[in-house]
């Protein structure tokens, strides 16, 4: 009668188990899928949060627990209520991971002008740079006019960046007139030294002392250099 009662424990604890796995996995595939589309559309933000890599443990637990139920049952013979017991608990944490919140890591993406090395926040959203050594030009996105990093959005956006020269934007040499535009756009394109600057965006996002805004933009860009040579 004993023997009984025990084989009946043993198969409701198993049965659990592996309703709970399949619906973890079930679950941690879906999160797995999300994480990897996000990843392709925000990959900035992704890389901006610090516990993305537990996130995948939704989907890494419950395969990696289910493959050791799987060999502790082959080797031992059937297993105690109280470890499958055990691993629904581990299931439960592994469902809890993606709700985990939102920690920036503080990311930064290198890119290069020439020789020198930039790292740039995240948060600016920068993009089109070399992540190898002779990039021609790196662009982010800034709000207007305080040029505080905006991610990922248009609204309120001007787009400024830095390169090694004037053609590096395709525009052709710099002009005498930094600005041009109509009542609703405007690009600006000037020289400091031996690197070109540019700002692109709603003209009415421009504030009126465009010296003062492009000394603002060139201070704002030089200031993601940390190497040169």
């Amino acid at each position: 009668m004993a023997i009984g009662v025990q084989h009946l424990r043993r198969s409701k604890a198993a049965i659990s188990f592996w309703l709970v796995s399949f619906a973890t996995f079930s679950y941690g595939l879906n999160v797995y899928m999300w994480l990897i589309v996000g990843a392709h559309y925000h990959p900035m933000a992704t890389k901006g949060d610090l516990f993305l890599p537990l996130r995948y443990g939704a989907l890494i637990l419950p395969c990696a627990l289910a493959i050791i139920f799987l060999c502790l049952w082959s080797w031992r013979g059937p297993l105690s209520p109280r470890l499958y017991l055990s691993g629904i608990v581990i299931l439960g944490l592994a469902a809890l991971l993606p709700s985990l919140p939102r920690v920036d890591s503080g990311y930064r993406q290198v890119y290069w002008l020439g020789e020198t090395r930039y790292e740039i926040p995240w948060q600016y959203s920068p993009y089109n740079g070399s992540k190898e050594r002779g990039g021609k030009y790196f662009l982010v996105k800034v709000s207007a006019p305080e040029l505080a990093p905006r991610y990922e959005t248009r609204e309120k956006t001007i787009i400024i960046g830095k390169a090694v020269d004037s053609n590096s934007y395709k525009g052709g040499p710099s002009s005498e007139d930094p600005c041009r535009g109509s009542s609703h756009s405007m690009e600006c394109k000037w020289q400091v030294g031996d690197r070109v600057y540019s700002a692109s965006g709603d003209a009415g996002l421009f504030p009126s002392d465009i010296p003062a805004f492009m000394a603002s933009v060139a201070d704002l860009l030089d200031g993601f250099e940390v190497s040169a040579r």
